[in-house]
């Protein structure tokens, strides 16, 4: 028998952005009393001052092995950026594994909150008999004060070689359940995912865009109502979407501008979406994304203002990340196509011929290259 959650001790590896974020979860598995249960773990001792404060628990600077020997955790998060993560396995999840079977104790379940190394990665270091798993965690919590969770998901990704017992597993799901949803991604589609996933923050430079050049003419509308514009679009596009936290409408725009938005929006994601029989994704990709992301992107572009949302990417964009590739895609390959192609539109002059196909094919680009990227982010 298992010790549930609700009970549980957990170490934190990493006390970045995830690491302090998914205290969603682990607050509650370590039944709602961090101090005793909760050993956060953190590479330098930069806002250690703050952690301890705000955490109410057991704050390490270094000494993971320590740390690992001094709780015997139930679950290990691992959280380091992916560059971070091999010298954490091979210097102390190695050899506090063996350590612990060597004395009859009870391996951690790991998690694993990096889009690399592999899953397999963790059980050719560790041995066949730990139980660990990838998870990209939903990251939409709560936006603007309201409850936002059911837009996004976790997805996971477990080792097709080492099933996990089923009471484990069990667990992982309780775990994981503030979060709402969690979607199974086999190992070589994780990435591709991230691909997708994050092509659909490029909504962001549009709205940005789209905003500035509305202003620049001394016209209505900045990126909340484009956004709005947005939204309504894939929504009356397709029928899969979640249900609207936040009113949206064709009519938050000038109904010239609203269609461009519109359009611009809608051809993106299928090009986008594109990519799923590219990269021989399951059959429901292209919904995964439509609901599980590019709504939330959405939602935070209604709620928010530009400050709070260049804040909220700066937590989002790990330095060399997907999530800042996708910035990086579209100001290098896209924001001088759209620029131009909203110009003529606002001036009622026709489009080159095939802009729209380029468009389309611009998303599709835009989710190979950060699935490229994301295959590159271990060496």
């Amino acid at each position: 028998m298992i010790k549930p959650c609700g009970a549980l001790k957990l170490v934190v590896i990493g006390t970045g952005h995830i690491g302090t974020y998914m205290r969603i979860c682990y607050q509650r598995a370590a039944g709602g009393v961090l101090r005793g249960n909760v050993l956060l773990n953190k590479a330098t001792p930069n806002g250690l001052a703050a952690l301890e404060r705000d955490f109410d628990c057991e704050v390490a600077v270094g000494g993971t092995l320590d740390a690992l020997r001094r709780m015997e955790p139930d679950l290990v998060l691992v959280c380091p950026p992916p560059r971070q993560i091999p010298p954490v396995v091979t210097d102390s999840l190695a050899p506090y594994c063996r350590e612990q079977r060597e004395r009859g104790g009870v391996l951690p379940d790991i998690l694993s909150f990096a889009p690399t190394p592999s899953v397999d990665y963790f059980y050719e270091r560790l041995g066949p008999d730990v139980n660990a798993v990838k998870v990209l965690p939903n990251m939409f919590y709560s936006v603007a004060g309201l409850s936002s969770a059911y837009l996004e998901a976790n997805f996971i990704t477990f080792s097709d070689a080492h099933p996990w017992p089923e009471a484990n597993r069990a667990r992982l799901y309780d775990f994981l359940s503030p979060l709402v949803n969690t979607i199974e991604v086999r190992e070589e589609d994780s990435v591709p995912y991230l691909g997708m996933r994050n092509a659909a923050h490029c909504y962001y430079d549009m709205c940005y865009l789209f905003a500035d050049m509305l202003s620049a003419r001394g016209l209505s509308g900045g990126h909340q109502e484009a956004a709005s514009v947005m939204r309504a679009a894939l929504r009356r596009t397709w029928d899969d979407l979640p249900r609207a936290l936040v009113p949206c409408s064709m009519d938050s725009l000038d109904p010239h501008c609203a269609q461009f938005v519109a359009d611009c929006a809608v051809t993106w994601l299928k090009g986008v979406c594109d990519f799923a029989p590219e990269a021989a994704l399951p059959d429901d990709a292209g919904h995964v994304v439509r609901a599980y992301r590019a709504e939330a992107y959405l939602v935070t572009l209604c709620l928010l203002s530009r400050p709070e949302l260049d804040r909220m990417t700066a937590q989002l964009a790990t330095k060399g990340g997907v999530c800042e590739k996708s910035g990086l895609f579209f100001q290098a390959e896209c924001r001088d196509m759209l620029a131009g192609a909203f110009g003529f539109w606002l001036d009622h002059q026709p489009l080159p011929e095939g802009w729209w196909a380029r468009w389309r094919a611009m998303g599709l680009e835009a989710a190979r290259a950060i699935a490229r990227h994301g295959l590159t982010l271990c060496g």
